[in-house]
């Protein structure tokens, strides 16, 4: 984990590149548009920027049931497939604040990206997870957040199986139950199959016999 974590400090003049990361259901959505609507309150223009294998509604709603509310003050949210026209449409739009969700499923070269926004003193949200269900890391989120550039805070779900706040892994589930070891190659995002588990509850469960 980069320890490379600091207390925000917010103003319209603030020139910033934050990646909120951790696992399914840790509130990062929830952490971003809440940043992202307090630019937008201040009178800043704010676009929130969304991967298009992102298949939820317009306005993505949080696991929380919070929403972004920028589009009220004149804040946009652009669904993307490439960096690129991240970067394009954040200076052609003239934005002073740029969010980015679930982050992981953009291309690896998206750091190089957030430099030139933060270079054109563009400020930067962006949230992720940092692994998948197998516990490895997005190489997009290890770019990012090694970098000296970015703060990194990295944030906790609770574990659905003790209920402690140490949920730092994203396990999957198939429909009987069993937990998925292997790799699958269709991405289901905001679904149910995923729960949180911490270090202790992850290693019993991936040691329990299939169910048939």
């Amino acid at each position: 984990m980069n320890n490379n974590i600091h207390i925000l400090k917010i103003s319209n003049t603030s020139q910033l590149i934050v990646a909120f990361v951790g696992a399914m259901f840790a509130e990062k959505t929830s952490v971003l548009f809440g940043f992202l609507n307090r630019h937008a309150r201040a009178g800043q223009k704010v676009i929130l920027f969304r991967p298009k294998r992102d298949t939820r509604g317009k306005i993505p709603q949080t696991h929380d049931g919070g929403g972004l509310i920028i589009e009220k003050f004149g804040g946009e949210i652009i669904r993307v497939s490439t960096c690129k026209e991240v970067l394009s449409l954040a200076l052609n739009k003239k934005a002073q604040v740029v969010g980015i969700d679930e982050s992981q499923f953009l291309p690896s070269n998206l750091i190089k990206i957030l430099v030139r926004l933060y270079e054109h003193s563009i400020t930067v949200y962006l949230s992720a997870l940092d692994t998948d269900y197998r516990a490895r890391n997005f190489k997009t989120i290890s770019e990012i957040t090694k970098h000296p550039l970015v703060y990194t805070t990295k944030l906790t779900a609770i574990c659905n199986f003790c209920h402690s706040h140490d949920g730092v892994y994203s396990l999957r589930f198939d429909e009987k139950g069993n937990v998925i070891k292997k790799d699958i190659k269709r991405i289901i995002i905001g679904d149910k199959i995923y729960q949180p588990a911490c270090h202790k509850c992850r290693r019993r469960i991936l040691k329990r016999k299939k169910k048939k």
